[in-house]
């Protein structure tokens, strides 16, 4: 399981490597949000190589990877042929690491060829009607729920 931080201003999503450098399996540097082992799935491929993945985010963090393709679940639903990028070599300012998962146009992915991101695949395998979502934020001290 792969947790995400949901990001409004990128498009692309992106796992943290298992076996970058910066995911420690413990400590301050860990990847909190978990990592991703191509090996451990039989239908991952590789769709362009590193550095394809290649981006710097608003607060100086970097990522560099692979872009890959496969099945993806979120909550109770298995979307299958999904792109993302791998992170392979991570540079967090945060001080750890986590995935990350952009709802924002595809006209704003880090690659030169464009391909659905999330909200596109949600509208294609037809889960939601239309790629608006809102965020809602509960009172401080209970659980935070996205509405896609």
């Amino acid at each position: 399981m792969q947790v995400v931080q949901v990001d409004t201003g990128s498009s692309d999503l992106f796992f943290n490597s298992f076996n970058a450098p910066a995911c420690e399996p413990t400590g301050p540097d860990s990847c909190r949000g978990g990592t991703f082992d191509s090996s451990n799935s039989t239908s991952f491929a590789i769709v362009d190589a590193s550095p394809a993945f290649n981006n710097t985010y608003a607060d100086g963090s970097t990522v560099v990877g692979p872009f890959g393709r496969d099945a993806i679940g979120i909550g109770n639903v298995l979307i299958q042929d999904v792109q993302f990028g791998v992170a392979e070599e991570v540079n967090s300012t945060t001080g750890y690491a986590t995935g990350l998962m952009g709802l924002g146009y595809s006209i704003n992915e880090v690659t030169r060829h464009r391909y659905p991101n999330i909200p596109d695949v949600l509208v294609d395998a037809g889960v939601i009607n239309s790629r608006l979502y809102s965020v809602y934020l509960n009172d401080e001290g209970r659980s935070t729920h996205i509405m896609l």
